[in-house]
């Protein structure tokens, strides 16, 4: 039996040897994730202890209903999500790192013992991801981090709601609960990109029946309009991306690492004078602005892959298999990778 019980432990001390990265990264996340579980407050308790103003009121009520339709109106799961409140104090708290090699559209994708693969990595501690990232790019990765306004437990934990969303319009918080709902109805495993566009899908057609439900035109004709630029910009990504995978794609192997640098910058500065004119048009001045701060790399042209390129497909879907049937069409993902 001791032999049996040293065996174990050896094979243990091997594997977190071996997996040191994975386990001390995994810890770190567990603890951050910890502390703001264990600092969220019920919604109740939050509401009679602070003066809330009634604009951040309105919001709160807002989720409380956005939650409730995408169970009872769009077949989402019920989880015992947003019925807690964190006060992020006007900071961020999780970062995501992603990342790409210098002359491919692939991701860059962390695999975890149990989790999986996945083409991003959150952090709740900034300085870390910076290290990562420093690391990455040291190694020819175009790297990229971002703060993240919402995650998802895929409902483990009772995901509470943050105090960033109430930043957020009516349209784009609907949006945001409503993604962050679906990835705790529909998850396969090792598919970041079929559960991201599936959810940003799925959170934006369900934003909009929501919308409706309530009567809000205002906030509809918002978010159509935004829908349109969107559109506009993301034929241009997309168009652009698969320009860029091309380019990559045909250089000689003995071509010079700056030929290829000032061959791949050309292009992507192409790209941002198309949607920099698209945006501002014959305002010269502002084209040059939006220019100047629109810095795209591999790692935001792989990302918008991940999250955006499936629209068109899921929306054709919607329309022909489903015949504009939301609730089938949710219902079928569920049945296909329901949690």
């Amino acid at each position: 039996m001791k032999k049996w019980i040293i065996g174990i432990l050896v094979l243990l001390a091997a594997y977190l040897i071996y997996h040191h990265r994975s386990v001390s990264y995994g810890i770190g996340q567990a603890i951050g994730q910890i502390k703001v579980l264990n600092a969220a407050v019920p919604l109740d308790e939050y509401l009679e202890d602070n003066d809330i103003p009634n604009s951040l009121l309105r919001k709160i009520r807002l989720i409380r209903s956005v939650k409730q339709y995408a169970e009872d109106s769009l077949g989402l799961k019920e989880t015992s999500s947003y019925n807690s409140i964190y006060d992020q104090k006007g900071k961020a708290i999780l970062w995501m790192l992603t990342a790409s090699p210098e002359f491919e559209l692939t991701p860059y994708r962390w695999s975890f013992p149990i989790a999986g693969k996945f083409e991003y990595k959150g952090f709740f501690d900034h300085e870390k991801a910076r290290e990562e990232a420093d690391e990455l790019k040291s190694r020819g990765y175009d790297i990229d981090i971002g703060e993240v306004s919402a995650w998802s437990t895929l409902g483990i934990f009772s995901d509470p709601i943050l105090t960033s969303m109430l930043e957020k319009d009516s349209a784009r918080l609907a949006d945001l609960i409503i993604h962050e709902l679906c990835h705790a109805s529909i998850y396969l495993k090792d598919s970041v990109e079929l559960n991201e566009n599936l959810a940003s899908f799925i959170g934006k057609k369900g934003a909009e029946r929501f919308l409706l439900s309530i009567g809000d035109t205002l906030s509809i004709k918002r978010m159509e309009e935004k829908k349109d630029r969107r559109n506009k910009w993301g034929k241009i990504i997309h168009k652009g991306a698969l320009k860029l995978d091309s380019l990559y794609k045909s250089f000689d192997p003995n071509m010079d690492v700056q030929t290829k640098r000032n061959l791949k910058n050309k292009m992507i500065d192409a790209i941002r004078i198309e949607i920099a004119s698209s945006i501002y048009e014959e305002d010269s001045i502002k084209v040059q602005e939006q220019f100047d701060r629109f810095q795209p790399n591999n790692a935001f042209f792989t990302g918008y892959l991940t999250y955006r390129s499936k629209s068109y497909y899921f929306e054709d879907e919607l329309t022909e298999k489903f015949n504009g049937n939301l609730v089938d069409f949710i219902e079928y993902y569920r049945q296909e990778y329901g949690k």
